[in-house]
């Protein structure tokens, strides 16, 4: 059987849940040295993650990923991230990655566009839509 983005259903998990499904994907995405930070104070990340780039000059080298996950019903409010932000800032990573089932809101989006310029990471955004497509590519992860 071969699932379609309509058979992908996030009201059917809980939060701890969808962390988990992120946890498993960047996994299925070759990130490594995965940390899963359960519980209360995350310093600004679900999870902390490396991933290795190959440069055919320089050799192979790791980033530094803050992976955020946001099961939310509606979108993410600059509130719900401004302080990741600033904790991958405090935490010198390289990355920070909010996966949603959601979405950004305009007012967010606006604002972390104005952010950019003034980080020394990169912000990428995983919305709800994007997640299910990659989801597919995985069916085990659907299924499961």
């Amino acid at each position: 059987m071969i699932l379609q983005e309509k058979d992908i259903d996030f009201s059917k998990i809980d939060w701890k849940m969808f962390e988990e499904l992120c946890f498993d994907l960047l996994l299925k995405y070759h990130f490594h040295s995965l940390v899963w930070k359960q519980g209360g104070h995350d310093k600004g990340r679900d999870i902390e993650a490396y991933f290795t780039v190959t440069n055919p000059i320089i050799g192979a080298f790791h980033e530094k990923w803050f992976i955020e996950c946001k099961h939310h019903k509606g979108g993410l409010k600059v509130t719900d991230i401004s302080d990741k932000v600033e904790w991958a800032r405090a935490e010198k990573a390289d990355h920070l990655l909010i996966i949603t089932n959601s979405h950004l809101t305009s007012t967010t989006r606006d604002w972390l566009e104005k952010q950019t310029d003034r980080l020394p990471f990169q912000v990428h955004e995983m919305n709800g839509k994007v997640l299910k497509a990659r989801l597919l590519a995985f069916q085990d992860l659907v299924i499961k």
